[in-house]
């Protein structure tokens, strides 16, 4: 159930769940502990720098995983963050975030209000003025204007679609 392999619940004061992965020979087994779920929770996998999570909700929490992996918050959702060896990420909710890897560059500004992508690979630069304005422009055949409610234009690949003084005219095509 839900990718868990060993769940035992008492509820609602505890419940614990394992998850076994590797190999039978030598499997590595990471086990979670919930007290009040999911006010309290704790786990680990037993490995010195395996994956390991200790959470008081909605106060502080904190997991790490294999490889460079760790995630939390502080006071959430208002302070969350995320570092991986390829990207590091962190949003200050609602007021800014920020996501940068190797490839591609988030930020958003007074969430969902502005957002901004830069991806390296496609060349796509996407600006957001949500609802009002969208501006996209990719090597990926992507281009999209969007000046709701009077005008947008969109190519996405081979889809694109156009409206004018919406909802009264649209139309939508594949190429």
């Amino acid at each position: 159930l839900l990718g868990i392999d060993h769940l035992l619940v008492v509820t609602p004061l505890y419940a614990r769940s394992r998850f076994v992965r590797g190999t039978t020979a030598d499997p590595v087994v990471y086990t979670v502990h919930h007290i009040l779920w999911p006010l309290i929770h704790w786990g680990s996998d037993g490995e010195p720098d395996g994956r390991s999570t200790l959470r008081f909700m909605p106060f502080w929490g904190k997991t790490k995983g294999r490889g460079g992996f760790e995630k939390g918050f502080v006071a959430w959702p208002f302070y969350t963050w995320r570092r991986t060896p390829d990207s590091r990420a962190f949003f200050l909710f609602p007021f800014y975030g920020r996501d940068v890897g190797k490839e591609i560059t988030h930020t958003t500004i007074m969430f969902p209000f502005y957002m901004r992508t830069r991806d390296s690979r496609t060349g796509l630069v996407d600006t957001t003025l949500f609802p009002f304005y969208r501006r996209a422009k990719g090597s990926e055949r992507t281009d999209v204007r969007r000046y709701w409610p009077f005008y947008m234009h969109a190519r996405d690949g081979p889809n694109v679609t156009t409206l004018a003084a919406w909802p009264v005219w649209r139309r939508q095509y594949l190429e």
